[in-house]
């Protein structure tokens, strides 16, 4: 009787080894996986060109401050993509490190 319960217990310590090897695996992918999409979640921002719908909920303005600063303070005038007007985030940022943050009034 108390050779089978040794033999369990080395066979369950094997198992649980097992497992912790696999969970450090998983552990180890998924930290690849989140890199993988931080890097293209930060490349599709760059590349996305954003509505001033969205523009303007970025910024937490109204539409008619968004084109009152395109007229006034040099904001990026975007381009249109059919009739709609798109503006490219890293412009935008540029356009906010350049005016300094203190100066956008929001």
């Amino acid at each position: 009787m108390q050779m089978l319960k040794i033999e369990q217990d080395a066979e369950t310590r094997e198992q649980i080894e097992q497992i912790c090897t696999t969970l450090n695996e998983i552990k180890e992918d998924l930290k690849f996986l989140k890199s993988q999409i931080t890097s293209s979640a930060s490349t599709i921002a760059a590349e996305h060109y954003y509505s001033v719908r969205e523009i303007c909920g970025l910024l937490g303005i109204s539409s008619s401050t968004l084109y009152d600063w395109i007229k006034t303070r040099g904001f990026p005038q975007g381009q249109l993509i059919g009739t709609m007007r798109r503006f490219d985030f890293t412009q935008v940022r540029a356009w906010i490190e350049q005016t300094g943050k203190e100066e956008v009034n929001y």
